[in-house]
């Protein structure tokens, strides 16, 4: 008799922190599950935006194009071809569209600063791969300047 009235009835202070204990005793329902969770999200969502960048970098440097645009503001008709492939990109990719969703400006892999380093990884990249394929043999370098339409000098180079 006295444990029933301890016990109070459904919705007793008792019965209330009983659930309670018992929800937060769930896994599922468990806070440092849901905080696990949360970064493993965010990692992906990090990847996937970093992914993203690595391949819009590598085939614009590829294709000898300018990274850059004159006014990258979000009301810009012409952003710079790599803000104009990644907004076209995401408009084709759930995934990397979802990536960029509430993502913090720090994270976002848009930056000048982020490109060029992005750039200078995949040079390194080529330059380890072409000496590993040279294996030690010797070449030569011809540089070679001339002036062109518009009365600038420029290097040609020549690899042998």
């Amino acid at each position: 008799m006295i444990l029933r009235k301890h016990e109070g009835g459904p919705d007793s202070a008792h019965n209330r922190a009983r659930i309670a204990y018992v929800d937060f005793d769930k896994e599922e329902a468990n806070i440092k599950k849901k905080v696990v969770q949360h970064e493993e999200d965010e990692k992906v969502k990090y990847e996937t935006r970093l992914d993203t960048a690595v391949s819009i970098v590598s085939y614009i440097a590829l294709q000898g194009e300018p990274f850059r645009g004159h006014d990258e503001s979000e009301t810009s008709l012409n952003k710079g071809n790599f803000l104009e492939f990644l907004d076209w990109y995401k408009l084709r990719n759930e995934e990397v569209r979802q990536a960029y969703i509430g993502c913090p400006k720090n994270a976002k892999m848009t930056s000048g600063t982020i490109q060029k380093e992005i750039a200078e990884c995949c040079a390194e990249a080529v330059t380890k791969v072409i000496k590993e394929e040279m294996d030690g043999c010797l070449f030569s370098i011809l540089v070679d300047e001339s002036r062109d339409i518009s009365v600038k000098e420029q290097m040609a180079i020549v690899v042998r």
